[in-house]
């Protein structure tokens, strides 16, 4: 029972970790090194079929087996992934091929694993699936917490690589719908509802400024990572307000950034007001900053400062 649940609990941490990393150049995890992250296929100009090649590597001293498979994949409210028990009509399963699906690579070994789509005529818009990378490694020992057990566990790791393929006319665009101050259990959130019209994917990121109205020197401001709103979707983007942060009247400024279908660069911004109230000292604690946080639980109770959205000139940032 102990080895059969630390094996999901490392599987179910390494698919986390990987899915969420679209924009770095490769990866690696749990001995495997993939390139890239994203593969992207444009049927835009009609073509019957679109080739890519994604590279496999083994930069460990030790040998190993993987295995490549096929999943469709959505993303919920929260932006929070969520794997299709089986394909619905968006996922490319049925029209994705590649090959090898199984190998083994020697210690500094590299495998390149050809795929090729096939969109049927009718299709229009983005179509997406996740190539799963699945490897097995040698037994290793693991302690537990008090250093006096072994337990011999295979690890057991997978490394998704999303691959989206576009045809038609497509368009992709933010819509900023609100942006409110909620509390949901004991913690504090601002939240984006943000809706993609388009019928492709759309990533933003930007940051967010909270700005002391009693004293306006008193500032906080945090990036934010890439988020992503599904095609003809409308999500909420949740941030962690820190529970480090200083009791008072804060106004909450947002700015998001996107690249249009033209690559054209792209600017939304909101406002809103909150009234918080600490729960531990800003001093005792560093943890400072704002986190972002894509949860799967839905928010059960709203407040009813819904903010009023601004336009910002990207000329003039």
């Amino acid at each position: 029972m102990i080895k059969r649940f630390l094996l999901l609990t490392i599987f179910t941490l390494i698919i986390s970790i990987y899915f969420i990393l679209p924009n770095k150049a490769e990866s690696q995890f749990g001995g495997v090194l993939v390139y890239p992250n994203v593969v992207e296929l444009d049927f835009t100009d009609n073509r019957t079929f679109v080739s890519r090649a994604i590279q496999v590597e083994n930069p460990t001293s030790k040998p190993f087996r993987v295995r490549a498979y096929v999943e469709g994949w959505n993303l919920n409210e929260y932006g929070g992934i969520e794997f299709l028990a089986q394909p619905d009509k968006f996922s490319l399963n049925d029209n994705l091929k590649f090959n090898p699906r199984e190998f083994d690579l020697a210690p500094g070994q590299k495998q390149m694993v050809r795929l090729t789509a096939k969109l049927p005529p009718e299709a229009l818009g983005e179509y997406r699936s996740i190539i799963f990378f699945e490897t097995v490694n040698p037994k290793q020992d693991i302690l537990n917490q008090n250093n006096k057990l072994n337990i011999n566990v295979q690890f057991k790791t997978r490394y998704g690589v999303a691959v989206y393929a576009y045809k038609g006319d497509v368009a992709r665009s933010a819509l900023l719908e609100n942006f409110k101050y909620e509390e949901v259990d004991g913690n504090a959130y601002l939240v984006a509802t943000i809706k993609n019209p388009g019928n492709i994917h759309c990533n933003v990121e930007g940051d967010i400024t909270l700005v002391s109205e009693t004293d306006k020197n008193n500032t906080l401001t945090s990036p934010l990572a890439r988020y992503t709103i599904m095609p003809n979707s409308t999500q909420k983007y949740r941030i962690l307000v820190p529970d480090t942060l200083n009791s008072g009247t804060y106004n909450a400024l947002l700015k998001l950034n996107y690249n249009d279908i033209d690559k054209k660069p792209q600017v939304i911004g909101g406002e809103t007001k909150l009234k918080y109230k600490a729960t531990k000292s800003a001093a005792k604690n560093p943890r400072n900053h704002l986190q972002n946080v894509n949860a799967e639980q839905k928010i059960e109770k709203t407040p009813e400062n819904i903010a009023k959205p601004i336009n910002l000139d990207l000329d003039n940032e």
